[in-house]
């Protein structure tokens, strides 16, 4: 079993909910939470993909983010769309959400989409109601290449070709060969509010701003590994030398895994099974109490819930501008329905290996 919750403001729709009390709330405009595989979270607009690789989309809807179709705030899921014929989105091989915009790498890695709103005016076509291909306006693959990553960030985005070749998107278009540039192989990137963050092989941190003149900052060598960050927040990531995870100048030890949002970030002890909240709650988006500034509070409606339930683990923790997503629960490989599913399967097969090894003896008898 698996529960999806949220907080935070309401007027679009975000939160999936009509409760504004700072508590996480059951998200009610997702059926089936046991459906859903992953989730992005914009500046006040959610999508999200399911097991079986379908996309939709709720929420904020002004420069049609949500890329269903439709004018105006999107009150319940919709299914997201791509041109040229408008058709449903399937399982795409990754997606991402910006403040104003969305963005997927088709499943054959050969074209990405977009839909919203940017900074680049070729891009950026607040016209088009659903996701349209911009691969061409960002580089010609040759026939063997793919798109490896899309991510994210304030009214800016990335994606990265064959694991090296790094495009950032502002109002202008930038390259980076990562191999080239360090003379080691790409590990790790990620999109972030301020630019662009990556690390090598070696576990050297690079950050690169948005603008199409800046260069690749060497920041750290700390053996970094687990970047995380997300479209409205900044950076975290573990230190193997420190043994210590850090974000901005805040350290945790090195087991805890740390969510940035915007202006803000949470904190979880796997020990403990408890999550802790810092920084601006403008917008009552940690969970914690009062709607000003938090340090470590714990979000006790989370919290509380982990504790009735000692199965549950936290499986997805998306932040967005003005609301949060929690997923609870079991992880997707251990639910009853996958491990009956996987028993039946197996029953099945060991049926089919039966006959198939009859067959296989009564042709050597034959023989």
């Amino acid at each position: 079993m698996r529960k999806i919750y949220s907080c935070g403001l309401t007027s679009s729709y975000q939160s999936g909910h009509s409760h504004d009390d700072g508590n996480f709330h059951l998200v009610k405009v997702i059926q089936d939470h046991d459906a859903v595989r992953k989730i992005s979270c914009g500046r006040s607009h959610t999508i999200f993909e399911t097991m079986d690789g379908q996309i939709f989309a709720f929420g904020r809807n002004d420069y049609f983010q949500c890329a269903v179709g439709q004018d105006g705030d999107i009150q319940i899921p919709k299914p997201c769309l791509f041109k040229p014929n408008n058709i449903q989105v399937y399982q795409p091989y990754m997606f991402s959400t910006g403040w104003f915009h969305s963005a997927f790498i088709s499943s054959d890695q050969k074209n990405v989409y977009f839909a919203g709103y940017c900074s680049h005016i070729s891009i950026s076509k607040s016209y088009i109601k659903v996701f349209h291909n911009i691969s061409s306006l960002i580089t010609q693959l040759g026939p063997t290449q793919k798109f490896t990553h899309v991510g994210s960030g304030d009214h800016v985005f990335m994606v990265v070709v064959d694991n090296n070749h790094l495009y950032s998107i502002s109002s202008t278009i930038s390259h980076v060969d990562i191999l080239k540039t360090t003379g080691q192989a790409l590990k790790e990137v990620r999109m972030e509010k301020g630019g662009v963050a990556f690390c090598t092989t070696s576990g050297a941190l690079y950050v690169r701003e948005y603008s199409g003149n800046s260069s690749s900052t060497f920041v750290r060598d700390h053996s970094v590994l687990n970047l995380n960050s997300s479209s409205v927040g900044v950076l975290s990531f573990k230190s193997e030398n420190l043994r210590q995870t850090i974000i901005d100048n805040t350290r945790y030890p090195f087991e805890y895994d740390v969510y940035p949002s915007f202006c803000s970030h949470f904190a979880y002890n796997p020990q403990t099974r408890t999550l802790t909240a810092t920084g601006s709650n403008n917008d009552r988006q940690l969970g914690v109490y009062g709607n000003g500034s938090a340090k470590d509070e714990p979000v006790t409606s989370i919290n509380k819930l982990l504790k009735e339930n000692p199965s549950w683990k936290l499986l997805i923790l998306a932040p967005g501008c003005d609301f949060t997503m929690i997923m609870l629960g079991q992880d997707w490989e251990q639910t009853k329905e996958v491990l009956r599913f996987k028993a039946c399967l197996f029953k099945q097969l060991s049926d089919h290996w039966e006959r198939l090894s009859d067959v296989q003896f009564q042709c050597r008898q034959n023989f």
